[in-house]
């Protein structure tokens, strides 16, 4: 019985050694294999293996097109995840095997998801980058689909014939919908208000800067003038993992 005793008091000693060490925060760094495959460690250190011992694989063209937003939001949440990326000459076969028979998807714990705005607000609730609270949480998916509308134009002009059409409906994004996009944001960033949402960093802040870094043209210029845009664009670009990323990402104009 003694010995028994013993070896559960060893047991309980190394188990409050091994929790001290989860503050600490090296788990994630250097234990990734432990935290996803052994359940041990993923009960002791529910705080650390909550993101590390997820793996999320994110699915995409090799482009930064729909999926960068969802790459920054997965880079600043710390979440472990594969960036796989696709050839363009290799869709056509891979299509037919696809959720929805469109990029990007994510798969996580054996479920994969499609649609993009479906993936970033999963994300954004799984890595803690919804705001404070629900009401919060609405607004932060409030700014992202304002935002996200105004990204589906961008895209289907990027794309469509060079013809009289496309230019007019560049023109009508010129001279609508960015400048009723950007008066959105601005005011939601005046009298000093540092993020988009609440007095933290949010999803809303990160689809936002990645959106206004891929504006070219006149949208370019609306951006480079508006000192509170700029502004956000580079805190944003500046945060530590998110600058580490777009340092060694793939080289794409778009």
């Amino acid at each position: 019985m003694n010995v028994l005793l013993n070896l559960l008091v060893l047991v309980g000693i190394a188990a409050l050694a091994q929790a001290k060490a989860c503050e600490d925060d090296v788990l994630c760094t250097y234990r990734e294999d432990l935290c996803r495959d052994n359940v041990y460690y993923q009960k002791l250190c529910p705080k650390i293996c909550g993101k590390c011992g997820k793996l999320y694989k994110m699915t995409y063209f090799d482009l930064r097109g729909r999926a960068e937003q969802i790459r920054w939001i997965l880079e600043q949440g710390e979440a472990n995840w594969e960036d796989i990326r696709i050839k363009l000459e290799d869709w056509p076969k891979i299509k037919p095997t696809t959720i929805l028979g469109q990029l990007p998807f994510l798969e996580v714990e054996n479920v994969t998801l499609g649609q993009s705005a479906a993936v970033a607000m999963y994300l954004a609730r799984e890595l803690n980058l919804v705001g404070s609270n629900e009401l919060e949480a609405a607004e932060v998916h409030m700014v992202w689909q304002t935002v996200q509308e105004a990204f589906n134009d961008q895209v289907n002009i990027r794309f469509a014939p060079d013809n009289p059409t496309r230019i007019q409906r560049q023109n009508d994004y010129d001279n609508g919908r960015f400048p009723i996009l950007t008066k959105f944001l601005e005011n939601r960033l005046k009298d000093g208000q540092e993020w988009l949402v609440g007095n933290k960093l949010s999803a809303a802040d990160i689809v936002t800067a990645s959106l206004l870094d891929t504006q070219t043209g006149k949208a370019a210029e609306a951006v480079k003038n508006s000192p509170t845009l700029s502004a956000l664009t580079k805190k944003v670009k500046e945060l530590p993992r998110i600058k580490n990323w777009i340092a060694h990402r793939p080289y794409n104009d778009y």
